[in-house]
């Protein structure tokens, strides 16, 4: 058996979904190997498996919560039985005792608040940050190792414009797709032929099992 590096549908610079598109998206797409459907439907594959995984997790914290739901009640019970023993007989249960959890912490976040007062009077940006356009911002965290600062200064320069940028490169891709639109095109034949024989992928990238190139094979 003989495996060919560079047959049909196996391009040497990579043929997962992402690979494919970025070609399209450049204008170097090889009709005879890369399939132009792959990166549309390598994005849907990625979004099912996003949400399958997002089902599992939810599925996973809603078992979680219902067994928390099932100690709430079960130490409920015990509460209710402890304090009916402490009318006969005067003894505290522990499951008689509050948490003080939310006063502890209601005591660190009151301390949390006076350090925030304190650093803002106290914090000064230097000469140098200032003149450089920074400025400190109001919002100053306190963590139980850190007092954390945020500084900013307003961008000098033009950002990219995402939505002029996708129908840019949408309409690069849409153009990179006519070839396989003539009738009774090479391309289309040999589209229409081998398709299935096109790796998927994840668009970004090689993201899932389903992305490895298909190699095309000869001399059986």
């Amino acid at each position: 058996m003989k495996t060919a590096a560079d047959g049909l549908f196996f391009h040497p610079d990579g043929a997962s979904a992402g690979d494919v598109l970025k070609r399209m998206a450049a204008g170097t797409t090889n009709y005879n190997l890369d399939d132009p459907f792959v990166p549309a439907i390598a994005e849907t594959i990625q979004a099912l498996e996003k949400l399958e995984g997002q089902i599992i997790r939810a599925e996973e914290r809603l078992n979680r919560l219902r067994h928390a739901k099932i100690q709430a009640e079960k130490r409920l019970s015990e509460q209710q039985a402890a304090a009916e023993r402490f009318a006969e007989s005067g003894e505290i249960d522990t499951t008689l005792m509050p948490s003080v959890e939310a006063l502890a912490e209601a005591e660190a976040k009151k301390q949390r608040e006076e350090i925030k007062k304190a650093e803002a009077k106290e914090f000064v940006l230097s000469d140098d940050l200032k003149e450089a356009g920074w400025k400190a911002d109001k919002t100053i965290r306190v963590t139980d190792t850190e007092i954390i600062v945020t500084i900013r200064r307003k961008r000098t320069d033009t950002p990219v414009d995402v939505e002029q940028v996708k129908k840019r490169i949408a309409k690069v891709v849409e153009n990179a797709m006519q070839p396989y639109r003539v009738n009774d095109s090479h391309y289309r034949r040999v589209l229409r032929e081998h398709r299935p024989r096109q790796a998927l992928g994840s668009p970004s990238g090689c993201g899932t099992s389903k992305c490895q190139p298909v190699r095309s094979e000869s001399g059986r």
